[in-house]
């Protein structure tokens, strides 16, 4: 009998050394589209979650040494996670040791018109010497399909 518990111990030891990444965050190309820094925080928020909740408590200054980033990185991050759906960020009420409590969705519902898009190089938006933006009218058109270039562009 005293076997049998030591290796349920055993085991659900071994369960506690990794945590599994849900299939809705791959699957939806969120994980492809989120910046690194975003992935390092939820792998941090991660590491630190209850199995069964999904409760964390690490601070900010402990995500910040486990990820190797400044504090406004890793709270843009959260902020970021939170609106993707990946993750949920509250306060704890005055009387509780942590101030911030995180949630590690296990399921979460990510609506795929939040997922940012790939951004190409060469977009038809450019920040001109002056500062001001300007409009490449053709790669406009070519990439919108537009038969109608702007009054205010030159045309070739």
């Amino acid at each position: 009998m005293k076997d049998q518990k030591a290796k349920i111990i055993g085991e659900d030891e071994k369960d506690r050394n990794f945590f599994k990444i849900p299939w809705a965050i791959i699957d939806s190309g969120l994980l492809a589209r989120i910046k690194p820094s975003e992935v390092k925080v939820y792998l941090a928020l991660s590491r630190h979650a209850d199995y069964k909740t999904g409760r964390a408590f690490p601070s900010i200054a402990l995500i910040c040494k486990l990820s190797g980033m400044n504090k406004n990185v890793v709270c843009r991050a959260t902020e970021r996670l939170e609106y993707f759906g990946v993750i949920e960020k509250y306060r704890a009420p005055k009387a509780f040791k942590y101030k911030n409590v995180y949630r590690v969705l296990r399921n979460p519902k990510i609506n795929p018109l939040v997922i940012p898009r790939k951004v190409e190089k060469g977009t038809a938006r450019r920040r001109a010497k002056d500062g001001k933006w300007e409009i490449n009218a053709q790669d406009s058109k070519e990439r919108l399909g537009l038969d109608i270039i702007p009054q205010n562009m030159e045309r070739d």
